[in-house]
């Protein structure tokens, strides 16, 4: 196990499900969680750490926000919690000013290297935190559409029964109602998707499209009816983001970064130990291009609003 300390601002349901998905594999020689609440941290913590004999033997400890020390990565969670029924962009007032709380505990308490942003509305909240903690040397980046993108291979890995891990389609844009889920570039094993549905006598048409797209992205809305919040699957997408950081992967995963220099989205990054380096989009379809233009005109409109809440 690498000597490295993941702090996790946040000890709520998303908060404790990246704790668990980081100390299960492994990624950390210590793992901490802060809240408002220090005592619910804290508890956590003493559950958490009960279990880590069987996990490398792990430092697992918690407390307020007042007691913090950071680290080398630390993931933000912590904000307001989206309501049923109510999109992400909705939480930005809200959440920014929390942003701007935690940068000041940052400030008292000592910087991380590098934190991993996962309040929605995410790639609006990395925006927020990139413009106060950039400057100060810390490198920032936002879970994005990872979890989007892993939605979007199961439901096509559902549809064609291939294992999801042959299945290369992305989703980029906001993490929102606005993803772009790109399936004309998606591939299968090296062949492209709409092939291989051919292949299988599987409609790759307008409805097909349609229906994808909404599953994709009325994922969270449906998660949040039944019980209350999404947390599991987003625990396993951060902590793989954590993994790419902390054994320098260089692997290519759809998270928050700068599009332009004051906007960010999700897109294809190279993730290693000193951040996300944005990869050029390439050949987009038509379609694709004009999505995701829309897509990356909301979320410039909503960067442009930080500040005035």
């Amino acid at each position: 196990m690498k000597k490295t300390h993941v702090s996790i601002v946040g000890a709520g349901a998303v908060g404790v499900a990246v704790a668990t998905s980081i100390l299960h594999g492994r990624l950390a020689s210590r793992v901490s969680l802060y809240d408002l609440d220090g005592d619910k941290a804290h508890g956590e913590a003493l559950d958490l750490g009960h279990g880590a004999p069987l996990l490398g033997g792990p430092e697992v400890d918690g407390g307020s926000m007042d007691s913090a020390s950071f680290g080398d990565v630390c993931v933000v969670t912590a904000g307001a919690k989206q309501r049923p029924g109510e999109d992400r962009l909705s939480l930005l007032a809200r959440n920014e000013r929390a942003m701007s709380a935690i940068a000041e505990a940052f400030a008292r308490r000592g910087m991380p290297r590098l934190v991993v942003m996962v309040t929605n509305p995410v790639d609006v909240m990395t925006e927020a935190m990139r413009r106060r903690l950039e400057p100060r040397g810390v490198v920032v980046m936002g879970s994005g559409t990872l979890l989007d993108t892993l939605r979007l291979r199961h439901a096509l890995s559902r549809r064609l029964g291939i294992s999801a891990e042959s299945i290369h389609a992305h989703v980029v844009g906001e993490h929102g109602d606005t993803a772009v889920c790109l399936l004309d570039s998606a591939r299968v094993g090296g062949y492209p998707l709409a092939d291989v549905f051919a292949g299988r006598g599987l409609a790759f048409d307008e409805a097909f499209r349609a229906a994808i797209a909404e599953e994709v992205r009325g994922a969270a809305y449906r998660i949040i009816e039944r019980k209350g919040a999404t947390s599991h699957a987003i625990g396993v997408a951060v902590a793989r983001i954590v993994r790419a950081v902390t054994h320098d992967e260089r692997v290519v995963l759809p998270v928050s970064a700068p599009f332009e220099p004051f906007a960010s989205a999700a897109v294809p990054c190279v993730i290693g130990a000193q951040g996300a380096e944005v990869l050029p989009m390439g050949a987009l379809s038509v379609r694709e291009r004009a999505e995701l233009d829309v897509s990356l005109g909301v979320l410039r409109a909503r960067c442009a609003e930080l500040g005035r809440g």
